[in-house]
């Protein structure tokens, strides 16, 4: 399995930081340190956590913390612009990101899924994009 392409992506798209406004009013500052991140080991993969975001990745996928932002756009108002500026930091070191697992219901056994090749064998990074809006 390939390592590099999922580290550098995965782990600087977790170590940035954020700000992202809306029109001239609306504005969320955010920002993710290395301090931020904290890794566990599983199965020789490590679960990356940051405080305050979750999982958005398809089963398979690399599991990166994630924050979505809900902003409330008053009727009379319209959006005109969407900007998101962001900052990388590299986070030195060999890391293989633990794939995203499926939900377990209550009272069930947990199945392991198997990292997606299509990602962990690819030369590209991921996520291809750092923002979605």
């Amino acid at each position: 399995m390939r390592r590099q392409p999922v580290v550098a992506a995965a782990l600087l798209a977790i170590a940035l930081s954020a700000v992202v406004a809306v029109a001239a009013t609306g504005t969320a500052r955010l920002s993710f340190g290395r301090a931020d991140v904290t890794a566990a080991d599983v199965r020789s993969y490590e679960r990356l956590t940051v405080e305050g975001c979750s999982s958005l990745a398809p089963v398979g996928a690399p599991d990166l913390p994630a924050r979505v932002l809900h902003f409330v756009i008053p009727g009379d108002s319209r959006v005109e612009d969407v900007v998101a500026e962001y900052e990388e930091t590299e986070l030195r070191g060999a890391h293989l990101v633990l794939p995203a697992q499926p939900e377990v219901p209550i009272g069930e056994t947990p199945r392991w899924a198997e990292p997606d090749p299509s990602v962990y064998e690819s030369a590209e990074p991921y996520p291809e994009s750092r923002v979605v809006y």
